[in-house]
């Protein structure tokens, strides 16, 4: 199996680097935003602006999903698909942006993507959205229903570069889906104690299953809500 690279780990030390930059250098939001009308001038853009948040909130938030469900998709899909999958995400949802809006920031359309894959590939992972525990389905069909929404009520936040990052990652999920219960190769069978050994040495899975089975430590997680990203 393909030696995992902790690149979702990776990419938020990264954003937290350039948020800390952010704080001693104000105009380098400016520089490093995508702005699409110098976007085809500065194409450069497109990379940089998942580095730059807005606010803490916009970080915490954004760095909370990425590790969470970065890390599980680049378990199941390994670190080179991972990768592509990033890399797909990144640019669709930045055309989503360059057509919609004039100037955004953030990582959310790769998280998105992220989201996206795992909904189609594993439908049925839990994961911990808006304080509750849910298919990973269900909670990108809220996400993704908050997003279209909020197209009709004009906001700070890009709805379309999070739709169509979601796009991205969905469609790199049908590749990986279990069709009929069945993989389409025995080596990407993946079994719950494979999953169990996994979070406890990467992501602190016995804290996580902790959350999922005692109410009172969700509610520490309500808070958090991906709508705010970007």
């Amino acid at each position: 199996m393909e030696r995992f690279g902790f690149i979702a780990i990776k990419l938020g030390v990264i954003c937290i680097l350039s948020f800390i930059l952010q704080l001693i250098y104000p105009d380098i939001i400016s520089l490093l935003s995508l702005n699409s009308a110098r976007v085809f001038e500065e194409p450069w853009r497109i990379a940089t602006h998942i580095f730059i948040h807005a606010n803490v909130r916009h970080l915490l938030s954004n760095m909370f999903a990425l590790f969470l469900f970065g890390s599980m998709a680049e378990r199941f899909a390994g670190s080179t698909k991972f990768m592509r999958i990033i890399l797909a995400s990144l640019f669709l949802s930045s055309l989503g942006s360059v057509i919609f809006y004039r100037e955004t920031i953030g990582i959310s359309g790769i998280v998105y993507g992220i989201i996206g894959y795992l909904a189609v590939s594993r439908p049925k992972t839990i994961v911990l959205a808006f304080g509750v525990p849910m298919y990973v389905c269900i909670a990108a069909l809220l996400w993704i229903a908050i997003d279209i929404t909020g197209i009709f009520y004009p906001t700070p936040i890009a709805h379309f570069s999070h739709i169509f990052g979601m796009i991205s990652g969905a469609i790199f999920g049908l590749g990986d889906r279990e069709w009929g219960g069945k993989n389409k190769r025995r080596s990407d069978v993946i079994t719950d104690k494979e999953i169990e050994r996994w979070e406890e040495k990467y992501m602190l899975g016995n804290i996580f299953h902790e959350l999922l089975n005692n109410n009172s430590s969700v509610t520490s997680f309500r808070s958090i809500k991906f709508k705010d990203c970007f």
